[in-house]
């Protein structure tokens, strides 16, 4: 959330399944503390976009390049001015797709799922319109989103804020949708965050995405700054905070610790100690792809020593990744250390900084 947010009421509780991803930032690579093999690259096959003029109903939208753009997996809406931007948009919303794909595979229902809708408004005034007029009871939230955008089930709006900073909102954003109309179980919100985080690191060269979860030194430049000042959240604090928490909080520098450290848990669980956890993290998602996640935290909850006190998110840990906090959060703060402050910080220094590169 953006600096000088102030509270939110409480009411936000009920919305339903909603993610808020509102802060601009650079995407900068970090190496020395993480192997390479993390730099992924997707091929969607071939996109053909269908490119039509959109009539927005209402005032919100005045004038200027207004289109509607469905591929396979989306419907995007925009009113953007970059040209060049938006149509490379086509194709990096379904490479962002099979993204997600790799990490949970879509469900096969037997029939067409619905596209992600997908809202991206050319500044922040026309944004704030849209959403005054297509989200009135939730405006005074929304309208606290200083850079970025947000999402509720299969829906998000954002606005753009730069070329490379808007593909990441894009890519946390869909992650989001991309969970909120596919699966129906609950995803524990360190999951959900954390996995969106974990995606929204993008570097394109030669229009073709590269996503590198490692290198997210938005996300790092936070942790070290806690880190250095004994503010890290605890791990059950963290496992705990449902979305309604996160939404609820007056104070921007704890909700952006808890997304650096939800990031941090995934890239921890799924690459961190030689893949001592990643099985674990794979069957969790697997389970969200078969719907049985929800019956697993709950056999963990009856299990544990006091059931009425473990949250979902923890419950969830305890089945899928281990019971052994203190030693887990112990090792997994170590990590963290190692990726704040790698043995060789001049390699960052040294790496190519991420930019767009349409050539």
């Amino acid at each position: 959330m953006g600096a000088g947010m102030k509270k939110v009421t409480g009411s936000m509780r009920n919305v339903g399944q909603i993610a808020l991803f509102a802060v601009a930032f650079a995407l900068v690579p970090v190496t020395g503390c993480v192997n390479k093999q993390t730099f992924l690259t997707f091929h969607p096959g071939p996109v053909n976009p269908i490119i039509e003029d959109w009539d927005p109903a209402g005032k919100s939208i005045r004038g200027g390049v207004v289109q509607k753009i469905t591929t396979e997996h989306f419907e995007l809406y925009t009113t953007a001015n970059d040209a060049e931007f938006v149509a490379f948009l086509p194709e990096y919303l379904e490479t962002t797709y099979a993204y997600y794909a790799s990490l949970i595979p879509e469900p096969d229902t037997g029939e067409p799922h619905a596209r992600l809708k997908t809202y991206l408004l050319n500044d922040r005034p026309e944004w704030d319109r849209f959403v005054q007029e297509n989200y009135p009871e939730r405006h005074e939230v929304y309208r606290r989103i200083l850079s970025g955008g947000f999402s509720e089930g299969g829906t998000c709006v954002v606005f753009f804020i730069g070329r490379t900073a808007t593909l990441g909102v894009l890519a946390h954003e869909g992650l989001h949708q991309y969970l909120g109309s596919r699966f129906p179980e609950p995803v524990p919100a360190w999951v959900n965050e954390g996995l969106a985080s974990y995606c929204e690191s993008v570097e394109v060269r030669g229009r073709v995405p590269h996503f590198r979860p490692m290198y997210n030194t938005f996300r790092v430049d936070h942790l070290r700054c806690v880190f250095f000042h004994g503010e890290t959240l605890p791990l059950l604090e963290l496992l705990s905070t449902d979305a309604g928490r996160i939404l609820d909080g007056d104070d921007t520098p704890s909700t952006m610790t808890y997304y650096a450290q939800a990031w941090a848990l995934v890239s921890y669980l799924r690459h961190g100690d030689g893949g001592r956890y990643a099985g674990g993290f794979k069957r969790l998602l697997d389970d969200i792809a078969n719907g049985t996640i929800r019956i697993k935290a709950q056999a963990a909850k009856v299990a544990s020593a006091s059931p009425s006190e473990v949250s979902y998110g923890e419950a969830v840990f305890r089945a899928y990744i281990t019971t052994d906090f203190e030693g887990f959060e112990r090792d997994f703060l170590q990590y963290v250390h190692r990726v704040c402050y790698p043995k060789n910080p001049m390699t960052a220094i040294l790496e190519p900084l991420f930019a767009w590169s349409p050539e």
